[in-house]
């Protein structure tokens, strides 16, 4: 998967409404720099255009994994490195199904 920028939807329905997908840079989370953010007061997405389109793909599917943990009320039930790691798994789950 190389070349430019991968074409990812403006805004994707999910359990809990539409979340938007925007390209943003210089993005942090708790004051550092991340790879993609969701907020889930606007929900927000956001990716840094930056990166190469695998790690887009993979960012993408993490924070919509986020949005999906929001929408379930089970976000608060898992935290820091555990939430992560289950945004992380799913992302390359979908990774696999959607590129093999």
């Amino acid at each position: 998967m190389k070349g430019r920028r991968p074409k990812l939807p403006k805004r994707v329905m999910m359990p809990g409404g539409w979340v938007s997908v925007r390209w943003k840079r210089h993005l942090k989370a708790g004051g550092v720099r991340c790879a993609g953010t969701y907020e889930w007061d606007r929900r927000r997405l956001s990716l840094d255009p930056a990166l190469p389109p695998a790690a887009a793909w993979h960012t993408y599917y993490h924070e919509l994994f986020h949005a999906a943990l929001h929408d379930s009320g089970t976000h608060g039930r898992y935290k820091g490195k555990v939430r992560e790691t289950l945004c992380d798994l799913a992302a390359t789950a979908r990774m696999r199904e959607q590129f093999g």
